[in-house]
């Protein structure tokens, strides 16, 4: 049985379109913390190629116990 999940979370604000991502759960920390640093710089890239600026990207993995937030 799991007892503890990581949700990994994005807030994104790409010149004055901001938006909220959360991606499928991990039961390893480790697994959930690569998964949002790979996602903050691939949301780079993108912005990038768009021609648009990153205004702001924060990121964070949500710790669930027990079916618990």
């Amino acid at each position: 049985m799991i007892n503890i999940i990581y949700i990994p979370v994005l807030f994104v604000c790409i010149g004055d379109q901001c938006n909220f991502m959360q991606g499928v759960y991990y039961t390893r920390e480790v697994e959930c913390r690569a998964v949002v640093e790979a996602q903050k710089k691939r949301m780079q890239e993108m912005s990038l190629k768009a021609g648009q600026m990153v205004i702001l990207i924060q990121g964070t993995c949500i710790t669930a116990k027990d079916g618990m937030l």
